[in-house]
């Protein structure tokens, strides 16, 4: 009576992952509730046509029919991320590029060549016994602010002058 319960534990345990209600689930599938209940408890083995639907819904049907598990550290994607990745495949190369920086440096390369392109940069720093002395008209490449006539003190003997392009 029980010969299928590994099997309708795993495909519960399946469906709760994929955040489905036993309604929604036998739903999508073309099957009733009660026939869904009878898979979930071991009463019945799911046909391959419920599995073939649940399996483009994200079910992993290896891992039903025989407790291999190859997805198990693989999260499902919700509809968003999923859009998401899917504009993301559609893009030329190049683009895929921008988005991926812009996505894990915060930068946004079309605007940064721009800001390049206008940045005039012209720092002055004067290191004289104890004094380090910086002055002049330096562009803040994020916040646009000018830093003049800053002091720190340290024990160095250094002169120099830097000129950003």
């Amino acid at each position: 009576m029980d010969n299928f319960l590994p099997i309708g534990e795993r495909l519960k345990e399946e469906r709760l992952r994929l955040r489905f209600n036993q309604d929604d689930f036998s739903q999508e599938a073309g099957i009733t509730r009660k026939t869904l209940f009878g898979y979930e408890t071991g009463m019945r083995a799911p046909d391959a046509g419920s599995l073939a639907v649940w399996a483009k819904m994200g079910l992993d049907v290896a891992y039903v029919v025989t407790g291999n598990n190859k997805k198990q550290s693989a999260p499902v994607l919700t509809a968003e991320e999923q859009v998401v990745i899917d504009a993301y495949r559609k893009l030329p190369a190049e683009q895929q590029k921008q988005l991926m920086i812009l996505a894990l440096t915060g930068v946004d390369i079309k605007q940064d060549k721009e800001k390049k392109k206008n940045k005039k940069e012209h720092t002055r720093v004067d290191i004289k016994g104890d004094n380090i002395s910086n002055s002049g008209n330096v562009n803040s490449f994020i916040d646009n602010s000018n830093i003049a006539n800053n002091s720190i003190n340290i024990g160095n003997n250094i002169s120099g002058t830097k000129k950003g392009k």
